[in-house]
């Protein structure tokens, strides 16, 4: 029953993200209702009595019962669509038009009291300018009253008793409306210092989350991403205090692919489904939108359908990474009070951090995939050039014929910082020769720079060698050594791969075209057609100028006279349009 009269009269239907505000809406709504209940009250038994008997109701508490009738609406419309500010400076000014029928009768009443009420109200709930405006505003009317008052020169007998109920009502209405407000102000200070602590407990626990490292051991390499996500989630759990709690991903079209959720600790496998779209309307509009997506119980059914049971509230925080978002936290709250605004924006730094780690990650995956592919690449390397030594072919071998098929002693290219484009070159600079002659890194010492000369080896055959040249200002480590050497053999295979591949392409080129040819001459039905094909194909493959086709099978066979014999030979000649 008590939860029931708080959400239907006491909580807002705006989703305000600063605590604060939420506090006084909630308090201004009571306030409204206390007023509202008053003057039905005060009309019912007040008013209307009079009106039966006949009697005149005075001008000033007509003109304060419509003004009231016109701001309580207002105000209660402006809370709850989330202009506060506006509802609490009508909200005072409704105060100070209860002061003016009191104030109008001078200020030898004890009704003046009443103005402390307003001025109390003005310094909770306005900032410091309306402060100061509601203080001047009582003080012109203070001012008007006391002139008014001058005015007054008649004597009137005052009887106590007779003043005892209204004064009794006066200095309750002060004294309530005061501890209303001095509650609120005391309210304030308590949500001051408990967002202070939570904030100190949300940023802990985003630190830590930055401070743990990623243990992979038992679950695998593959499974980097899904430990980053289950940490994110459990700080949500445990430190922000959210049950339910899942992760989005999006991929890079901003289509959502998979769904995480975690059971108990870190070791619940990602659950992986395709998703469609316009399933889940609200988290693709929080894609959209780049930013926390707040969904309250007054939103419209199409936006709350995913709403577990008993969820009152929800967020939709992005994962952004470089401007992008790669996943989207769905928190789902049955709390009373929603999400505060320190709340979201830890949450946001949370998620963000979450989605670097994440990427990072794949990242990581991705380079050990392709070190894989590489290192398997590299075993097939060594296997052809295993079979090549068998067959008794060298690596230095194959690339020398490889060399004299491009027509080439030596190949190189030469790079520079006065020009970034690569020049190709087919010369032996001279500082090259040593490191090609002994084999190993030598380093030759200038005035201003130092030349790294090191051998490109492959399998102990050297191919060539290449120079770096670094500024004289620090002698060259033994890391640098190390990595110079690894770089030589990484391109000493690559190199490697790239011949092979290209030989073997080229073959597969030549076959193709046999193939072309004798499918074609298979086609030919007689044997003029069969050598006119040939001798046309020849030109063309080959790229010869002239061919001729002779065939004579007893031409070397002496045992056959020449006049007796009958012509057994047949011949054709071709020739290419590039000797025209």
């Amino acid at each position: 029953m008590k939860r029931w009269f708080n959400n239907t009269f006491l909580t807002p239907r705006f989703p305000y993200e600063n605590t604060f505000e939420h506090h006084r809406a909630s308090w201004l709504l009571a306030m409204l209702w206390i007023i509202a209940v008053a003057w039905l009250a005060w009309f019912i038994f007040g008013i209307v009595p009079q009106l039966q008997q006949g009697n005149a109701v005075p001008l000033q508490t007509i003109a304060t019962f419509v003004i009231t009738l016109i701001a309580v609406p207002v105000i209660f419309r402006w809370i709850h669509r989330g202009q506060l500010s506006y509802a609490a400076f009508v909200f005072v000014g409704l105060l100070i038009t209860y002061t003016i029928p009191i104030l109008s009768a001078g200020l030898n009443s004890s009704g003046v009291a009443i103005i402390l009420v307003p001025l109390i109200a003005a310094s909770t709930l306005l900032n410091k300018r309306g402060m100061l405006g509601t203080t001047g505003l009582l003080i012109l009317l203070a001012s008007i009253a006391a002139i008014r008052q001058t005015q007054l020169t008649a004597a009137e007998t005052i009887v106590p008793a007779d003043t005892v109920g209204t004064d009794f009502s006066l200095i309750l209405i002060v004294l309530i409306g005061s501890l209303g407000f001095l509650y609120v102000a005391v309210g304030n200070i308590d949500i001051i210092a408990r967002s202070a602590l939570r904030n100190e407990r949300f940023l802990r626990s985003v630190g830590r989350f930055n401070t743990q490292e990623t243990q992979t051991g038992e679950l695998g390499q593959l499974d980097q991403e899904v430990v980053v996500l289950a940490r994110s989630l459990n700080i949500v759990h445990n430190d922000f205090g959210y049950i339910f709690a899942q992760i989005y991903l999006v991929d890079g079209r901003g289509t959502i692919t998979r769904r995480v959720r975690t059971g108990l600790g870190e070791r619940q496998s990602a659950i992986t489904e395709e998703i469609e779209d316009d399933r889940l309307p609200i988290v693709n509009e929080a894609i959209q939108a780049r930013e926390p997506i707040l969904v309250t119980p007054y939103d419209t059914e199409s936006r709350r359908d995913y709403f577990l049971p008993s969820v009152r509230y929800g967020a939709l925080i992005p994962m952004i990474y470089r401007g992008q978002v790669v996943g989207v936290l769905d928190l789902q709250s049955v709390s009373e009070d929603g999400f505060a605004s320190d709340e979201l924006a830890a949450l946001q730094l949370l998620m963000n951090q979450t989605a670097t780690s994440m990427m990072q990650a794949r990242m990581i995956t991705e380079l050990r995939q392709r070190l894989l592919e590489q290192e398997e690449n590299a075993m097939s390397l060594q296997t052809q050039l295993y079979d090549l030594e068998r067959r008794g072919v060298a690596p230095g071998t194959s690339w020398a014929t490889y060399l004299e098929g491009r027509g080439k002693t030596a190949l190189g290219f030469d790079t520079s910082p006065d020009n970034a484009e690569i020049t190709l070159a087919h010369d032996l600079p001279d500082h090259l020769r040593p490191a090609l002659e002994r084999g190993e890194v030598i380093i030759e010492q200038h005035d201003d720079r130092q030349i790294m000369n090191i051998p490109i080896r492959l399998r102990d055959q050297i191919l060539g060698a290449m120079a770096f040249t670094i500024n004289n200002t620090r002698p060259i480590t033994e890391q640098q050594l190390d990595l110079a050497n690894r770089v030589a053999e990484r391109l000493a295979l690559a190199l490697e791969n790239a011949r092979l591949f290209e030989q073997s392409r080229s073959q597969a080129l030549r076959e193709q075209k046999a193939s072309e040819v004798t499918s074609m001459l298979i086609r030919a039905t007689d044997v003029d057609t069969v050598m006119q094909l040939a001798a046309e194909s020849f030109n063309e493959a080959l790229g010869a100028i002239y061919t001729r086709i002779h065939i004579e099978p007893n031409a070397l066979d002496t045992t056959t006279s020449d006049d007796d014999a009958p012509p057994q030979a047949a011949s054709i000649e071709t020739e290419s349009e590039q000797m025209s």
